[in-house]
């Protein structure tokens, strides 16, 4: 019924697990009155938007929809037709150590994230997790490629991309608020576009929210497909 979380819940520092619905028969008021009972403080339901009885009565029990999460994907085999030369610019990131750049540029992504979003949150847990993201995708902990845009010594942008899977994912995508409309967010997608295609990938995704109207446009206007929306709901039991 709960999907108890380890990692959420060593992160945080209490029981935290994950209520995934799939079909309108789900009791979502038995599936909080159990977590209460097992010692959960936090539970996320991710829950289809057309199941709109589920998501009445996840408001009615104090849930809070803290994201409308949205998967877009681009099939692999038409990518490379239109995409303009590769910058020069554009470098994989080889340093061992995190550096304040990409932990700005992190943070600056997650600007719309649910854990940025949700108040419930008191001690930096939005900050710190995004920068542990990064400090993993630098490390190559989860089969991350990590591309950097560089104006001078500068970090202009920086996209994260997990080669780990057959898709291979875009996991954080970010312009420094100084040079933005500069193309340089396209640049890197385009980057890594051609480095999906290197990898024989069938598709490319990358997961935004809804509320984020500017990364949606952006990605449409890539040619990027919704395949896939899910309402995510925080609670705090």
């Amino acid at each position: 019924m709960i999907h108890f979380l380890e990692w959420d819940s060593h992160f945080f520092g209490y029981k935290t697990g994950l209520i995934n619905i799939l079909n309108a028969d789900f009791d979502i008021k038995q599936a909080i009155k159990f977590g209460k009972e097992e010692g959960y403080q936090l539970c996320y339901a991710y829950i289809p938007p057309e199941l709109k009885l589920i998501n009445q009565q996840s408001i009615e029990l104090g849930g809070i929809l803290v994201d409308e999460k949205i998967v877009f994907c681009y099939d692999i085999p038409s990518l490379l037709e239109n995409v303009s030369p590769l910058s020069p610019n554009i470098h994989y990131f080889q340093e061992a150590t995190l550096n304040s750049n990409l932990v700005r540029l992190s943070i600056q992504s997650g600007k719309f994230s649910r854990f940025n979003i949700d108040q419930n949150f008191k001690n930096q847990e939005f900050e710190r997790m995004y920068t542990v993201w990064m400090q993993n995708a630098v490390t190559g902990k989860n089969d991350d490629k990590v591309l950097v845009y560089k104006v001078g010594q500068q970090i202009a942008g920086v996209l994260a991309l997990n080669t780990r899977l057959k898709d291979t994912n875009i996991e954080i995508l970010a312009v420094d608020f100084n040079y933005r409309r500069k193309s340089i967010g396209t640049q890197l997608v385009e980057r890594a576009f051609e480095e999906s295609q290197l990898l024989k990938s069938n598709t490319i995704q990358v997961v935004t929210q809804k509320a984020n109207k500017i990364a949606c446009n952006f990605y449409q206007k890539m040619g990027f497909e919704m395949a896939k929306i899910t309402n995510i709901y925080h609670f705090w039991l």
